[in-house]
């Protein structure tokens, strides 16, 4: 009687012990929150819902845990994970983790450096050894807790949209920035609330009455052919669409001195004559597949999903390489980094690319840090391929026209050099991340340039696009660029100006012996239309229906950048009233978007001549 008595008063005791270990974890995790990545929640009911929901969740693994000890450990990763994971994600890009993360998270494994790397894998190895030697499931109160927990989970994948429309209803949602509902909601909260709406919102394939809707209020709205084709008339020119990695001009940050110019003298003079024409990429700091998306398929992405991963299933796509096909070009694209990174070894087919390269085919020599190859010897190694490639084709194969796409590697954060790279560019009150980065553009301007005088005299005709796909990451909270002003380290409180230098990249077209055009500030995914302009081919319906006659716009996630004719830069978001126009335009490029690249593809037979 004794013992039964000990055994019980322990087991009372115990049934306290996920109540006491959340609040501390709590607390902890949110003073780490405050005091190391600069995330401060708010002072909301949601917070205290966020606590209760971590509560629940901590006593469905109490109750399938072995022992006291193993419940803490499963207890503590949890809480590392969704403290830590998207505080982490916040410091790097502005923004916590979202559903569509898993589908970049190999390819966000692979970009992680040094200790970094070795931490997650320690973190992802040691949850699996505790998840497997401490979940007892075969026990009473186990069975019974894993049971109820897997009938929760049905019922919230079934109900997701009714819980999330009742969330909306009470608890609030800001769809333009996901850092304020992260500190509103608290992590858990926050993270239930992503994974209702990503379920509730997967949009099935737009059947052909509404994809006809769409096309016909786009056509009333594009504008019309500005040129007139003269295909045939003319030799058909070579294209060359260069991708640089993280490219950006230092020199917009006020109060930083530098040395010298960061960019070499021959592309400042150059960047010149296009009068400073830029792009207005997808993303910031990473994410460089959704760049790529845009400039070889001519429609926005607005999501923080990588397009690449996922939302691509058709073959057959309506992009740039099978659009030149038709004018018998053959087309490469070239990459030195490993083929399934993005996936870009099945998009690069599904776009419909003739021939791809990745870093098995090159020979890794000139490589900064091991990893990064030199774009001279990128530059260099391609055109050999190239070269050997068309060896293999019969004559009339090898006399066609080429589409030439490659991406850069090198300037890829850390920003490290090779040996024959020395530093060149010092600065007093720079970063030491500002400082690297300067130095890796240097190099790329300047080996660029060599590029460029080779191609001038080898392809004289030929069509050269240059681009940056992203502004660098300077280091966490937007650093670097909230020192000088450019930005503000908090994303939800940029002004229109801030999010369009946030996006906003030097972009070059070199038009023949006609040199550098100006062509002002355009989104990336009107580049593939206004390539096929200057290549004097037939415009492209589809492509053409996805600019806004007016203005300049650049969507984001929840928000879309508006430039007008006077360089006006206004934000418009969701919900908003003077917004509803161009929601609307925006709501047909998707309908466009959703049924050309996973759905029945009912676009392309309507306009199928």
């Amino acid at each position: 009687m004794l013992d039964k008595n000990i055994s019980k008063k322990r087991n009372d005791k115990n049934c306290w012990l996920p109540i006491v270990s959340t609040i501390i974890l709590y607390v902890i995790f949110t003073l780490i929150l405050q005091f190391y990545f600069a995330i401060t929640f708010e002072k909301s009911r949601q917070i205290g819902l966020d606590i209760g929901i971590s509560l629940i969740l901590s006593y469905f693994i109490f109750g399938m845990s072995r022992s006291n000890l193993g419940f803490l450990a499963i207890q503590t990763l949890m809480f590392i994970f969704l403290f830590m994971g998207h505080g982490t994600k916040i410091r790097e890009f502005g923004g916590p983790l979202t559903p569509t993360d898993m589908y970049a998270f190999f390819a966000l494994v692979n970009i992680l450096m040094g200790w970094r790397f070795w931490v997650l894998i320690a973190f992802l190895s040691i949850a699996t050894v505790i998840l497997i030697y401490n979940l007892k499931l075969f026990s009473r109160t186990g069975a019974f807790s894993a049971l109820t927990f897997i009938g929760l989970i049905s019922l919230f994948i079934n109900q997701a949209p009714m819980i999330t429309s009742y969330l909306n209803r009470h608890v609030g949602y800001v769809v333009w920035s996901q850092r304020i509902n992260y500190v509103k909601h608290g992590p858990f909260l926050y993270t239930l609330y992503e994974i209702a709406r990503y379920l509730s919102v997967q949009k099935e394939a737009p059947t052909d009455v509404q994809v006809e809707k769409a096309l016909r209020e786009l056509k009333q709205k594009s504008p019309q052919a500005l040129y007139i084709s003269r295909y045939g008339e003319q030799k058909p020119r070579n294209v060359h669409l260069i991708l640089l990695e993280s490219f950006w001009d230092p020199t917009q940050l006020p109060d930083i001195d530098f040395s010298q110019d960061p960019f070499s003298p021959r592309f400042r003079k150059l960047w010149q004559d296009t009068l400073s024409s830029t792009a207005l990429s997808p993303v910031y700091g990473g994410y460089t597949a959704n760049a790529e998306f845009e400039v070889l398929c001519g429609f926005p992405i607005e999501d923080e999903g990588v397009k690449f991963e996922h939302r691509m299933s058709n073959s057959n796509l309506p992009c740039l390489p099978n659009l030149l096909r038709e004018y018998n070009y053959i087309s490469y694209a070239s990459h030195p980094n490993i083929a399934s990174f993005w996936n870009r070894i099945n998009a690069y087919k599904q776009i419909g690319f003739s021939h791809s390269f990745f870093l098995n085919d090159y020979k890794e020599i000139d490589m900064a840090q091991n990893e990064f190859m030199s774009d001279k010897e990128f530059y260099k190694q391609t055109f050999e391929l190239i070269a050997k490639h068309n060896k293999t084709l019969s004559a009339s194969d090898a006399s066609k026209p080429i589409f030439n796409y490659m991406v850069t590697i090198f300037g890829h954060l850390p920003y490290p050099l090779t040996p024959d790279r020395p530093k060149v560019i010092s600065s007093k009150n720079a970063s030491s991340t500002l400082e690297a980065y300067a130095n890796n553009v240097f190099y790329k301007t300047t080996e660029l340039m060599d590029l460029l005088d080779k191609l001038k005299q080898d392809d004289p005709d030929a069509l050269i696009v240059m681009f940056g796909d992203h502004l660098p990451n300077l280091g966490p909270n937007f650093a670097s660029y909230e020192s000088s002003g450019f930005l503000s380290a908090n994303k939800s409180e940029f002004t229109g100006l801030m999010l369009k230098n946030m996006v906003t990249t030097p972009l070059i077209i070199l038009d023949g012996r006609r040199g550098a055009q100006s062509v002002g500030s355009i989104s990336m995914d009107q580049l593939p239309q206004l390539i096929l302009k200057y290549l004097d081919l037939p415009e492209n319906n589809l492509l053409s229906l996805t600019k806004n006659t007016q203005d300049t716009i650049r969507p984001l996630p929840g928000q879309i950048l508006q430039i007008n004719k006077n360089h006006a830069v206004t934000i418009c978001r969701e919900d908003e009233s003077p917004c509803t126009d161009l929601e609307s335009h925006m709501d047909n490029i998707r309908t466009l978007s959703i049924d050309i690249f996973e759905g029945k593809q009912h676009s392309l037979k309507s306009l199928a001549p």
